[in-house]
């Protein structure tokens, strides 16, 4: 009996104190175990629902942007005051932040956007992160805003072999024998070359290598369908391409997008990129792939668009500090941005420094300058915002407080950014600053998961809502006079 009462206050403890960090002394501390990470995805599904159904989906053009919040106006009091603690007038809206403030920066993006309702296949937005974007946080919301207002459709670039196949915006069922190869597999020599496509890996039915020669033939399916928790612009489209590379040998693939249409094609062995796309003359929300061969081609990715417009896509790299671009063949990477017509990189990494306390950060500062260089090297016309590191906190006893290393890691994004001449915002400022992450997990509704690092689904769309409006505000100026950019190679 005294061993169930026991066990039972230990599990009490433990739930109530869930994903904190507690530290005793600089030489013992350890963490209480996440629960919240053994817990299905589809108990955050009510929660998903309820931002949708109490957001607007309605052209944004018509709304204010105060009419538009996803959160209550007194916790919106509470997290960004009206007044800064000198005194000043601060706003909600938080800049954009420009190397010797030239503006102009984004403005031949801004002329892409304007027109991309008339560029034929529309322009591209890569939206690159670590696990703070899984699961097409932020970026959802971010898209459905831009795709209202400038056109466009679909939920983006898919893999065919997701990191987590449940997204705000698609469900993707792959066949078991595809697997997911990244720049680790290159450098553990699993895989022969590093052209890991602009999703910053290639996905696979056969091992690399694997070849049947007895004549056999393996294969791969993939069913993509909406979640029906999405915006509904990003759970239909009407435009599917599929990037595929490396098809030694001939490749059967077979696409049906509903009752009324399939295709199907052989495609003969070809090293380089290789795009086959189709069109559908009515929206779709649910499409399977096969293919089928006596080796698999290196798949980049499935991308499910409108024929115009905006497409955004999450681009999520678990683990990543931002720092592996570079490791890449940047000769292709830059072939499939002038192919998909990237028009703007966002650039969000971060949460995986943090964990490393040193006393400087000067060389994280330099290894985000020669990414950042190579990227800018790869098509020296796309525009690249870099979103700072958010806030974090971690427990000390009974209370938590940011981490202590978060502004210096912040300071090193900015002169990286400014370095090579790329636009910064500055997310842990927009939070709130300092032990704001605090506020934002106990905020009502909650937009900080309990581990106090990571947003909520709801948190995750207050942060593409500010982040939205600091491009808009900036898109305003452009609007001015958008005539002087309008020979900008349309």
């Amino acid at each position: 009996m005294f061993f169930l009462v026991a066990l039972t206050f230990i599990l009490l403890i433990s739930f109530y104190f869930s994903g904190k960090n507690f530290v005793i002394s600089s030489q013992f501390k350890f963490k209480v175990p996440d629960f919240s990470l053994f817990i299905p995805e589809s108990i955050e599904k009510p929660e998903l629902q309820n931002i949708i159904h109490s957001t607007d989906t309605s052209d944004f053009t018509t709304l204010n942007l105060s009419e538009r919040s996803i959160i209550n106006e007194d916790t919106l009091t509470d997290l960004f005051p009206a007044e800064s603690e000198n005194g000043e007038s601060d706003t909600i809206i938080r800049e954009l932040e420009y190397p010797q403030g030239d503006i102009s920066l984004l403005f031949p993006f801004f002329n892409k956007l304007t027109h991309s309702s008339r560029i034929n296949g529309g322009i591209r937005i890569l939206y690159y992160g670590d696990s703070q974007i899984e699961g097409d946080r932020i970026t959802s919301f971010l898209r459905h805003k831009l795709q209202m207002k400038f056109g466009g459709m679909g939920p983006g670039l898919i893999s065919a072999r997701m990191v987590v196949s449940y997204t705000q915006s698609v469900q993707v069922w792959s066949s078991s024998n595809w697997r997911r190869y990244t720049l680790r597999d290159f450098r553990d020599s699993v895989l022969k070359h590093n052209r890991l496509g602009l999703m910053m890996n290639v996905c696979r039915y056969t091992l690399p290598g694997r070849f049947n020669n007895n004549g056999s033939q393996t294969k791969g399916v993939i069913r993509i369908s909406g979640s029906g928790m999405g915006f509904s612009s990003a759970e239909e489209y009407r435009y599917c391409r599929l990037l595929l590379g490396n098809i030694i040998d001939s490749c059967f693939i077979e696409l049906k997008a509903s009752e009324n249409y399939s295709y199907s094609d052989t495609l003969e062995p070809l090293s380089g990129l290789n795009i086959v796309g189709w069109q559908v003359k009515q929206p779709v929300r649910k499409i399977e792939i096969t293919l089928r061969g006596k080796t698999s081609p290196d798949v980049y990715g499935i991308a499910l668009d409108g024929t115009n417009g905006v497409a955004v896509d999450n681009i999520p790299m678990r683990g990543s500090s931002g720092t592996d671009f570079t490791k890449t063949d940047t000769a292709f990477l830059r072939k499939m941005y002038s192919e998909l017509n990237v028009e703007l990189l966002i650039f969000h990494f971060g949460v995986n420094v943090a964990m490393n306390v040193v006393k400087s950060y000067k060389y994280y500062e330099n290894l985000l300058f020669r990414e950042l260089s190579a990227l800018k090297m790869i098509h020296p016309d796309i525009p690249i915002i870099v979103i700072g590191i958010s806030d974090m906190n971690i427990s000390k006893g009974i209370d938590s407080e940011s981490i202590n290393n978060l502004e210096a890691i912040r300071t090193a994004q900015k002169k990286a950014a400014f370095r090579t001449n790329c636009i910064f915002w500055d997310l842990y400022k927009a939070m709130g600053g300092k032990n704001s992450m605090k506020k934002w997990v106990t905020a009502d509704p909650p937009l900080g998961k309990k581990d106090q690092i990571h947003f909520s689904y709801k948190g995750a769309n207050k942060v593409a809502e500010m982040f939205y409006e600091a491009l808009m505000q900036d898109y305003a100026t452009f609007s001015i006079n958008p005539m002087q950019y309008q020979d900008i190679d349309k």
